[in-house]
């Protein structure tokens, strides 16, 4: 994977001062962090429902919303930087994601047994890779 855009949407994510315990990244930052994945071009963060409130009022912040297989999923986004307090498809105890994450290079990452069962979830063509490179990863570990 480019270090170099990582390293900038990571210091994206910094720059947003979120508290330690208020959020996690997840999508395709747990692979990238772990350089499984070529490319990533947006960064998916869980937050509480605390923070998706309080960020929910600032201008800056674009309301989306998604339709998914099993109903849909807002999220605000900024840049390159998305954020959800709700995760799909499925039911995600967001709480105890952000809590169970791993913490690399000073930022939360949920486990990748969890990015695994999302993408398997998922079932979309563009995560077969994906789900073969965690797969390996975690059979290793």
């Amino acid at each position: 994977m480019d270090n170099i855009i990582f390293d900038i949407l990571m210091n994206e994510v910094r720059s947003l001062n979120l508290e330690t315990g208020s959020y996690a990244l997840f999508g395709s930052a747990p692979i990238g962090v772990r350089s499984m994945k070529r490319v990533c071009s947006d960064i998916d963060i869980i937050v509480t429902k605390q923070v998706w409130d309080e960020y929910r009022l600032m201008d800056e912040w674009a309301l989306c919303v998604f339709k998914k297989k099993d109903g849909e999923i807002e999220c605000l986004k900024k840049k390159h930087v998305e954020l959800y307090y709700t995760w799909g498809p499925g039911a995600w105890d967001i709480e105890w994601l952000i809590n169970s994450a791993d913490t690399i290079n000073g930022l939360p990452f949920v486990k990748l047994k969890h990015v695994l069962e999302w993408k398997q979830r998922r079932k979309e063509s563009k995560d077969i890779r994906d789900i073969y490179f965690i797969s390996n990863y975690l059979a290793i570990k």
